[in-house]
């Protein structure tokens, strides 16, 4: 499917919020309602949206994230979807993501939970599953996992972009319905405010107050459409490094948070110095980036890697299962 610019509008309106309403979109796209909503279907079904999704801080909740990268062994297409519809059935693994066979890694999880030994545990029984099969396992802690928005859809290159991220030192409280609330929006960011209200017997103002309360506590850091790079013809590039000079990694940071084509920043105990994500048009597009990156801070850079990634199997941000509260 070819998208033209109103599209392109949608699109970054609703990476910024899906949340909003036909009408709101109407004005900032400069269509009908109804042309609007038709255009969005249609991007649905297309498959350049594949979800919505919740950017659910649980670490501002008490969760402890790990990041777990697996390099397969022995394994065929066959039982590499097996191990996958495994995984995304989890309930304490709410991200996964698959990378070009003949990278250094196959598959990136992340995994939250309240305590170490919870995570010990849920590990083992994953791993008691699926390691006949696993070559190499890394493991890191997220301490900061930073959305930005997609500037490239609009080329905007150069414009500050808007930060949303996971990754607060404050423990708030939340009880069963809001847990509820956020599992439901987990699944699915545009759920109704009537929807959520028949799942959690409250009447709908209670709702729309109680998730207030969840932006205003910045448990709920956002509302974004989940748009297929591959369907748009971008490829998807995990790149990590490491410094000479960790003094230099907050001017590497200023670098990236105004890149148009970096939507994501992670920080990790355990893992590189500096990772990120990269959305390009093309293998050549992605090498002229990397040249930017290193005329720019070249010399602080020791060791420079990067996984092409492949699809996104699970992101709800946020454990099916509520342990250890």
């Amino acid at each position: 499917m070819k998208i033209d610019l109103k599209d392109k509008k949608i699109l970054a309106a609703l990476d910024r919020n899906c949340r909003q309403s036909y009408g709101e979109l109407s004005k900032k796209v400069g269509l009908s309602k109804v042309a609007v909503m038709n255009r969005v279907k249609k991007l649905e079904n297309n498959g350049i949206i594949s979800f919505y999704m919740t950017i659910i801080d649980t670490m501002g909740l008490g969760y402890t994230t790990y990041d777990v990268y697996l390099k397969w062994r022995n394994t065929t297409p066959d039982k590499e979807r097996e191990i996958i519809k495994y995984l995304k059935s989890h309930k304490q693994i709410w991200f996964i993501a698959t990378c070009l066979p003949g990278s250094s890694v196959d598959i990136g999880i992340l995994i939250s939970t309240k305590t170490e030994s919870e995570y010990y545990n849920v590990w083992e029984e994953i791993y008691s599953k699926i390691s006949p099969w696993v070559d190499e396992v890394r493991t890191a802690v997220l301490i900061k996992y930073v959305h930005y928005t997609k500037q490239y859809l609009l080329q905007e290159a150069g414009k500050e972009k808007k930060e949303i991220y996971i990754g607060r030192p404050a423990h708030e409280k939340i009880d069963d319905i809001d847990d509820e609330i956020l599992k439901r929006l987990a699944r699915n960011a545009k759920i109704s405010i009537v929807e959520l209200s028949k799942a959690t017997k409250l009447k709908p103002s209670s709702i729309i107050y109680r998730m207030k309360q969840l932006e205003k506590k910045n448990i709920i850091q956002g509302y974004r459409a989940s748009i297929n790079f591959q369907k748009l013809g971008y490829h998807y590039f995990k790149v990590m490094m490491n410094l000479n000079d960790l003094s230099k990694r907050k001017e590497i940071f200023g670098w990236i948070k105004h890149h148009p084509n970096i939507t994501y920043l992670d920080v990790f105990i355990g893992g590189l110095d500096v990772e990120f994500d990269i959305e390009a048009q093309s293998t050549e597009e992605f090498a002229d980036i990397i040249k930017e990156l290193k005329k720019c801070h070249g010399s602080s850079i020791k060791y420079i890697e990067h996984i092409p990634v492949t699809m996104f199997h699970k992101s709800t941000y946020y454990p099916e299962e509520k342990k250890n509260s």
